[in-house]
């Protein structure tokens, strides 16, 4: 979670072509915080290009999944 805080600090552009992939990998992580984290991030870059991230993905905390749910619809998703 500590490394998606800290990539909040950046826009999307300064940590292209890497930072989707460690965006990718902490949406996948076991640590619901991480994945908090991770949507936070996703979401603070605004770019709907990454929204097929969150797809396929499944999160036993129903406020996670609603979160989630209002990235996609303000990203056009």
């Amino acid at each position: 979670c500590c490394i998606a805080k800290f990539l909040t600090n950046f826009d999307l552009p300064d940590v292209e072509p890497w930072g989707p992939i460690v965006l990718a990998s902490l949406l996948n992580h076991k640590d619901a915080q991480v994945v908090e984290s991770a949507v936070i991030l996703l979401d603070n870059w605004e770019d709907a290009k990454l929204l097929p991230l969150l797809k396929n993905l499944s999160f036993s905390s129903d406020w996670l999944c609603g979160y989630i749910d209002e990235v996609v619809v303000r990203l056009g998703g």
